[in-house]
C-alpha cells in the first residue's frame, strides 16, 4: 500500500476493520431483523417499541410523532432514541419488512464500519501514509467509549463526531462551499440521530464557520458571507429535529436538575477504566452515574498521548488546525465535568446551587467529553507522524494498536461471551394464550391499570408493558404505558391521575381491553355499573365490557377465554 494509491482504499480497509471488530465482539446474530431477543431489556426495549408502533400508525404531525406508546400522551421517534434517520425513511416500506422487525443491530454494525471509514479519513489529515491511516483506523475502532455505548444504539454514532472533526481540520484544502455543504449534511444527519451528538457537531460547525468570518474581517473583507454559511447547518438541524418529534416535549417539569453532576465526567476519566482495562488498576469514582462520562483511552491511546505530551514539552508538539473549534471543544469539556467537579472518589467542588436549571436539559453531561477525547487522539497521531520517520511512526502506532487490544481483550471477550450466549437473544413471551389474538382485534386500546409509567419500580402494575405493547403494536392498538428518554412529565402525571379516577369511578370503554392488578380489578368491578366480563389470561386479570365481549365471545371461548365471576 503506497502513498498516493487509490484514495478510497484506506477508508474501505478501515470500514472492513470496523466490521470485523463488530462481528468478533457483538457477532452477526443481532443484525438479523427478526432477532428481537437481545432488545427485550433495559433501554433498548424503548427504542424497539417506539418503532414497532410507529411503523403501523398513520403519519402524524410532525412525522416522527408516535401515539401508540404511552397513549394518550404519546411520544416520538426522536424522544425515544429510535433513530429518526433510519425510522422515517423505513416507514413507507414497513409492509415489506418482517413483522415484527428491528433495524438496531444493522445500525450498530454500520456505526462500527463508519467509525473505521472516518477514522482512516481523519488520520489522512495528519499523514499521507496509507499504512498509518489503516493503523489509526484500527485504533479509532477500538475506542472503549464506543463499545461501551452498544446498549444505547443511537449514541454509538461516534463516526459523526469523527466526520465533524474531519471537516473542521480539512478546511485548508476544501472550498468554502464544499464545507458548508458538508456541515449541513453532517449536522442534519446527527440531528436525526441523537441530540447529544448533535450539540457537539453543531458547536464545532459554528466555531469552524466563525473562524472563516474572523479571517475575512482580519483581511479587511466582510465576514457576513462566512457567518451566513452557518444558516444551512442550523436549518438542517432544526428541520431534522422537528421531523423526528424532538420538540414535542414542552413541559418544564422535565427540566429539573436531576442527574446533572451525577452523570458527569471525572477529571481522571482518561485513566478510569471501569472494568475495561486488563493492565491498569481500578480507580474509584465519586458518583455512580459517571459511567456516562467514560472516556477511558485504553493503554494504546494513553501511550500515544504520553508520547505526544513528551514531544510537546520538548518543543516538538503539534495540534490539529481546529482554529476556533478549540473553544467549542473546551466549553463542551467543561460542561462534561459538570457543576460537581470530581477527581477519582473525591468531590472537589459542588456548584449545583448556582447552576441554571436550563443546563439540566443535557443532564448526562459526561458524554460531551467525547469530542475532546477524539481531538486528543488525533493530536497524538499528528505528533507521532511529524516527530518520527515514516517507519518509526508505523512501528509506534502498530505497537499502540497491539497494546490497546491487549489492554481491552478481557472486555472484548466478556462482550463476545454474552453476545454468543443463546440466553442473550432469547425471550419468553408470557402471553401464550390464543385468546389474546382473538380478542385484541376488536379493540382500539390496550389499557394496563396502573400503567408502568405511572408507578415506581416497587409498585405492582397491570403487568410488564413490554409483551402487551408488542402485542398491541402488532394488532394496531394503542398502549397506555411505555417509556422515553424525554417525555412530557406534566401530561403523564395528569393521565396517571385521570386513569386512576376513571377506574375508581367504574368508567369502562367499549373500545378498550383492560389488564389490571387483582386489587384494581376488584376496585373496578365494585365501582362500575357497566356489565363486565373478566377472566385471567396467562396469569393476568383482564376485563372488558360485556357489550364488546359479545362481538368475539364464540371465538374467544374456543381460544380458551374462560369468563369468571367479577
Amino acid at each position: 500500500m503506497r502513498a498516493g494509491s487509490a484514495p478510497w482504499l484506506t477508508p474501505v480497509v478501515g470500514g472492513l476493520i470496523g466490521a470485523v471488530f463488530f462481528l468478533a465482539t457483538l457477532g452477526p446474530a443481532i443484525v438479523r431483523p427478526t432477532n428481537l431477543g437481545w432488545l427485550m431489556r433495559h433501554d433498548t426495549q424503548t427504542y424497539l417499541l417506539a418503532w414497532h408502533h410507529f411503523r403501523r400508525e398513520p403519519w402524524q404531525w410532525p412525522p416522527g410523532k408516535v401515539l401508540g406508546v404511552g397513549h394518550p400522551v404519546g411520544t416520538s421517534i426522536g424522544n425515544s432514541d429510535a433513530i429518526p434517520l433510519v425510522a422515517l425513511p423505513l416507514k413507507p416500506f414497513q409492509s415489506l419488512l418482517p413483522d415484527p422487525a428491528q433495524y438496531l443491530g444493522a445500525w450498530l454494525l454500520a456505526c462500527f464500519v463508519l467509525q473505521g471509514v472516518f477514522g482512516a479519513l481523519l488520520v489522512r489529515t495528519v499523514s499521507a501514509d496509507p499504512v498509518l491511516q489503516v493503523l489509526g483506523a484500527g485504533l479509532f475502532v477500538q475506542t472503549p467509549a464506543l463499545l461501551h455505548r452498544h446498549g444505547h444504539v443511537a449514541l454509538c454514532a461516534h463516526w459523526l463526531l469523527l466526520a465533524a472533526i474531519w471537516i473542521a481540520v480539512a478546511h485548508p484544502v476544501r472550498r468554502f462551499a464544499w464545507r458548508i455543504g458538508a456541515w449541513t449534511l453532517v449536522s442534519t444527519a446527527v440531528a436525526a440521530t441523537q441530540p447529544y451528538l448533535a450539540v457537539m457537531v453543531l458547536a464545532l460547525a459554528a466555531a469552524d464557520l466563525a473562524s472563516d468570518a474572523l479571517a475575512d474581517w482580519r483581511a479587511g473583507r466582510a465576514g457576513a458571507a462566512a457567518m451566513a454559511g452557518l444558516l444551512p447547518p442550523l436549518a438542517g438541524t432544526a428541520i431534522a429535529m422537528w421531523l423526528g418529534g424532538l420538540f414535542l416535549v414542552s413541559s418544564s417539569g422535565d427540566l429539573e436538575l436531576v442527574g446533572l453532576g451525577n452523570y458527569s465526567m471525572n477529571l481522571l476519566s482518561p485513566l478510569i477504566a471501569m472494568g475495561y482495562s486488563s493492565l491498569l488498576p481500578a480507580i474509584p469514582v465519586a458518583t455512580p452515574g459517571q459511567y456516562e462520562g467514560l472516556v477511558y483511552f485504553g493503554a494504546g491511546w494513553l501511550a500515544l498521548a504520553a508520547f505526544a505530551l513528551v514531544q510537546g514539552l520538548r518543543g516538538r508538539g503539534a495540534v490539529p488546525a481546529l482554529r476556533l473549534g478549540w473553544i467549542a471543544v473546551a466549553v463542551l469539556l467543561v460542561y462534561a465535568v459538570s457543576p460537581v467537579v470530581t477527581a477519582g472518589a473525591a468531590v472537589l467542588v459542588d456548584l449545583t446551587p448556582w447552576t441554571p436549571s436550563l443546563l439540566s436539559v443535557f443532564r448526562s453531561s459526561g458524554r460531551f467529553a467525547w469530542l475532546a477525547m477524539y481531538v486528543a487522539f488525533l493530536t497524538a497521531l499528528l505528533v507521532v507522524a511529524r516527530a518520527l520517520p515514516r517507519r518509526s511512526a508505523r512501528f509506534v502506532v502498530a505497537a499502540a494498536l497491539v497494546l490497546q487490544a491487549w489492554d481491552l481483550h478481557g472486555m472484548y471477550w466478556n462482550v463476545h461471551l454474552r453476545a454468543s450466549d443463546p440466553a442473550w437473544t432469547a425471550w419468553d413471551d408470557p402471553l401464550k394464550s390464543a385468546a389474546w389474538d382473538v380478542a385484541l382485534p376488536h379493540y382500539r386500546h390496550l389499557v394496563t391499570v396502573p400503567p408502568d409509567m405511572c408507578v415506581g419500580p416497587d409498585t405492582p402494575s397491570g403487568g410488564p408493558h413490554l409483551p402487551f405493547s408488542l402485542r398491541a403494536g402488532t394488532r394496531g392498538l394503542t398502549m397506555n404505558s411505555g417509556f422515553a428518554g424525554r417525555y412530557d412529565k406534566a401530561a403523564v402525571l395528569g393521565y396517571c391521575a385521570a386513569i386512576d379516577r376513571q377506574i375508581r369511578a367504574g368508567d369502562v370503554s367499549d373500545d378498550a381491553f383492560y389488564v389490571l392488578t387483582p386489587a384494581m380489578r376488584d376496585v373496578l368491578t365494585r365501582a362500575t355499573r357497566t356489565p363486565l366480563v373478566c377472566a385471567v389470561l396467562d396469569g393476568f386479570p383482564v376485563c372488558v365490557s360485556a357489550a364488546s365481549y359479545a362481538r368475539w365471545r364464540t371465538d374467544g371461548e374456543r381460544a380458551g377465554f374462560v369468563p369468571a365471576a367479577p
